[in-house]
């Protein structure tokens, strides 16, 4: 079984990540460290696990944040977040 998020999911988030922005310092900042985060992932695919549980952790600190100012990344946050639950992460 393969222990990887699938990259067309993580196509989907980054792309939805470089869309989106705020006006305020601090929520630019997180779209641009995720969108960093799984840039690196996409890169190496070799080494995502490695990276996995350090996205999982940012993505559900952002979820809760993006909620109500970018629904649509949220949508996307949470397929992520389901298919490292399903892949027992």
């Amino acid at each position: 079984m393969d222990n990887r998020i699938p990259r067309d999911t993580l196509e989907q988030l980054h792309r939805e990540l470089m869309k989106a922005r705020s006006e305020e310092r601090q929520v630019q900042k997180r779209l641009d460290d995720l969108a960093r985060e799984v840039r690196q992932i996409l890169d190496k695919p070799g080494e995502g696990h490695i990276h996995q549980r350090r996205l999982k952790q940012s993505l559900q600190d952002s979820a809760r944040h993006f909620e109500t100012s970018h629904p649509e990344l949220t949508s996307v946050i949470n397929n992520v977040l389901t298919s490292l639950a399903n892949m027992g992460i």
